[in-house]
């Protein structure tokens, strides 16, 4: 099981609801994880990831960095603006 917790809207709504980032975000995922447990979902907790959490994204950045030393992510331009 896991939960992708990164990106604007979790910030946006942090912000909205005066409360850091982290803290609406981890509040939010012992809440959903409250609620599949008591339907009696069943997932193997100990192999649970979390997008936000350092130990999840610090591989997203390695690979990212891998793809970039190999030429493979870059960033071009097309038409009059930079693509992502």
């Amino acid at each position: 099981m896991g939960f992708d917790a990164f990106g604007l809207p979790a910030e946006n709504a942090a912000i909205q609801h005066a409360i850091h980032p982290y803290t609406w975000t981890m509040s939010n995922i012992d809440r959903m994880r409250r609620q599949l447990k008591s339907m009696g979902a069943m997932f193997d907790w100990e192999r649970e990831a979390i997008s936000c959490l350092p130990g999840y994204y610090r591989w997203t950045q390695w690979l990212f960095l891998k793809f970039y030393e190999a030429g493979i992510a870059y960033k071009a331009f097309f038409a009059g603006r930079f693509l992502p």
